[in-house]
């Protein structure tokens, strides 16, 4: 990471991770639908998938909800279809702090194939300076939502939200 991308989030960034679209974050309890067993025994799956050691070698801290069209949701490592997710989601939440910035962004660890991820963390979306409501108009796109498009033959892909804390505003 270079020196300059380092100073926009803060040392400890609080992120926020939604896979496949959705992961839950260990070190914290957390509000989700089901039942706790369920959401430990989805936590192990993560694991298993090796999608936190493919992504992170830290903690999140917190759960990140995201929701399409129809009411279909992103929760905890669940499997959506591609006709599900062409479009940008209708809301992104979590528990933000007041008058904070955040980055908001979808990454395919799996591109181009899981079985040869030359282009891990492959950027999808890429939103800044989105305000704490997480009005995702008022930020600044800097990728257009392309949503998963994985070739033919390549398999399930693991894509994953991060949500990461900004010190300031990105001019």
């Amino acid at each position: 990471m270079s020196p300059m991308a380092g100073s926009l989030w803060r040392p400890a960034a609080r992120v926020f991770l939604t896979l496949s679209l959705s992961l839950v974050l260990p070190h914290r309890r957390c509000l989700v639908e089901g039942q706790e067993s369920d959401i430990k025994e989805r936590l192990a799956n993560l694991v298993y998938d090796g999608v936190v050691e493919d992504l992170t070698h830290f903690a999140p801290v917190e759960v990140l909800y995201v929701y399409y069209k129809r009411g279909v949701s992103v929760a905890l490592g669940n499997t959506l279809s591609v006709s599900n997710t062409t479009r940008q989601p209708e809301d992104v939440s979590f528990n933000a702090a007041p008058d904070n910035y955040y980055t908001l962004t979808l990454v395919d660890l799996d591109a181009p194939s899981r079985s040869h991820p030359s282009q891990r963390s492959y950027r999808q979306w890429l939103v800044v300076n989105v305000p704490s409501t997480m009005n995702l108009l008022d930020g600044t796109v800097v990728t257009e939502y392309i949503g998963p498009r994985p070739a033919h033959d390549t398999g399930p892909h693991r894509l994953v939200f991060l949500v990461y804390s900004q010190v300031f505003a990105i001019r």
